[in-house]
C-alpha cells in the first residue's frame, strides 16, 4: 500500500508538471528529480547513471532538439557540467 501511495504521489506531481510548465521547466524538473536520487556534496549533485538526451526528452514529452537546446543554455549559464550529461 505504501508503494502504491508513493507511486500515486509521483504520478500526480508529473501530471501537474505537464500542465502549466513549459518545456524548459519540465527539463529542469526532471534533472532535479534525477539529481535528488544521488547525494549532494558541496552544493553540487551528479546524475548516475547518466541518461541520454533522448531519455530525458521522452520523460518530459519533448523533442531531442529542444532538450539539446536547453542543456546548452544551462551549460552556458554554468548550471550544469556538460561532461556528465551525455
Amino acid at each position: 500500500m505504501q508503494h502504491l501511495a508513493n507511486l500515486v504521489r509521483l504520478l500526480s506531481e508529473r501530471v501537474v508538471e505537464f500542465s502549466p510548465l513549459g518545456v524548459n521547466n519540465r527539463i529542469h524538473a526532471e534533472l532535479l528529480r534525477l539529481a535528488k536520487k544521488v547525494s549532494i556534496t558541496g552544493g553540487s549533485a551528479g546524475i548516475a547513471p547518466v541518461p541520454t538526451h533522448g531519455d530525458i526528452a521522452n520523460r518530459v514529452s519533448t523533442h531531442h532538439e529542444a532538450m539539446i537546446r536547453e542543456l546548452n543554455e544551462l551549460k552556458h549559464k554554468g548550471l550544469i557540467d556538460h561532461g556528465f550529461i551525455a
